[in-house]
């Protein structure tokens, strides 16, 4: 009977939550792809609620204090947006006062929706763990390495 649990366990597996990136993990490929590339620290975040082909849809959009730029835009980069974290969805947690390597997409633009002081909905300066964003902390020894490695790609 154990053996019946288990091989059922093995070959259906209840839930498979997963964030799965189609992209390039390669910091170099996440580099080139991104608009704007920045250190910077989240200073106050907010929940929009809006809807995007019929559908809810609910995005965390943060007001962010550069520190440092490996890329810049043409546009500055004052906010960010994110999922609301969920089991599987590539979110990045977005929290104030934590500090970031953002890795800005803004691939997307659809003008029929607003999304905190811009105009446009989608991946406007969205930073998902797919675009290669994550929360850093600059006083560890990996950021040293992963800042030079950004500051060699920027010149």
């Amino acid at each position: 009977m154990r053996l019946f649990i288990f091989t059922i366990i093995i070959l259906f597996p209840l839930n498979s939550y997963a964030c799965s990136c189609g992209e390039s993990t390669d910091i170099k490929d996440q580099f080139k792809r991104a608009y704007s590339v920045v250190l910077a620290e989240v200073t106050g975040s907010k929940l929009v609620k809006t809807s995007y082909n019929g559908h809810d849809v609910e995005y965390i959009v943060a007001d962010i204090d550069i520190i440092k730029t490996f890329k810049k835009s043409k546009k500055p980069v004052t906010q960010v947006i994110d999922l609301v974290p969920d089991t599987g969805n590539c979110s990045i947690v977005l929290v104030s006062g934590m500090e970031y390597i953002f890795f800005v997409d803004n691939g997307i633009e659809d003008e029929s929706q607003e999304i905190g002081n811009d105009k446009r909905l989608g991946a406007n300066n969205y930073v998902g763990r797919c675009t290669g964003s994550h929360l850093v902390n600059i006083y560890h020894k990996s950021f040293k390495e992963e800042e030079m490695l950004l500051n060699q790609m920027a010149n």
